[in-house]
């Protein structure tokens, strides 16, 4: 693997390394994204995210709170024809090398380099099709910015509409039911349907929560009604495990 940026800045070590045509974000030695120009599905994490938008009757406008290089955004572009996203980044340097080495630009994304919480707690338009939240830092080691704790699961949820999609991303199972969106009964209930998607390889759990009723087979066959997702992900390609979020 090359490495074909790196940088110090205020005390953050940001590189770019890539390995054939795939390109990498490294901040502190966290991987923040990968992204590979010819084929969108990376196989990881960032594929989870996007994946709960292919059972909504549209996602026409989403939100996402933590964008690192983007490709959560690519992957919606390719799965959701006519989407908007607006992406919320507190690091000004991920969103410079987006632009540079991960090909984040176009009229249907706006990136606001700002504090997520701000912004959420500051919004008053529309709600969003889509919400997803992927708020992670850390020192070598991942780790989510700050607990889903009652308000800010309430705050969220204020964000999405009457037919859409909370996504929130925990580095495990244990981490996603202390969350408020399983541990707290009444923000629980704002949602009809609980969902966890993961990945073989991967530690994360990525809790699914639509206002509609959506089960796991619904999903899945929303995934595999695209012909080019079917062949990749009988190709090993395009991973992912369905299952219900219990509390």
């Amino acid at each position: 693997m090359a490495v074909v940026f790196s940088r110090q800045v205020a005390g953050e070590r940001y590189e770019i390394r890539t390995a054939g045509h795939s390109v990498r974000l490294y901040t502190n030695g966290v991987l923040h994204t990968q992204y590979h120009p010819q084929r969108r599905v990376t196989g990881g994490v960032w594929d989870l995210l996007a994946l709960p938008a292919l059972a909504l009757p549209q996602a026409k406008r989403v939100l996402l709170l933590g964008v690192g290089g983007g490709a959560a955004i690519h992957l919606l572009r390719d799965w959701c024809p006519g989407v908007q996203v607006t992406g919320v980044e507190l690091n000004a340097m991920h969103l410079t090398l987006a632009k540079r080495f991960f090909s984040l630009k176009g009229r249907d994304i706006t990136l606001v380099q700002g504090d997520a919480r701000a912004f959420v707690e500051g919004y008053r338009g529309e709600p969003f099709d889509m919400v997803i939240e992927d708020l992670f830092g850390g020192n070598g080691e991942p780790d989510r910015s700050f607990a889903a704790d009652r308000d800010w699961c309430n705050a969220l949820g204020r964000l999405v509409n009457e037919r859409g999609v909370l996504v929130i991303n925990t580095l495990e199972r244990k981490q996603l039911r202390d969350t408020a969106l399983l541990s707290d009964r009444s923000v629980r209930q704002q949602w009809q349907s609980h969902l966890c998607l993961t990945l073989p390889a991967y530690a994360n759990v990525v809790g699914v929560f639509y206002r509609q009723a959506i089960t796991p087979a619904q999903l899945r066959r929303a995934v595999r009604a695209d012909a080019t997702r079917l062949k990749q992900e009988r190709a090993g390609q395009l991973r992912y495990r369905i299952g219900v979020c219990a509390p």
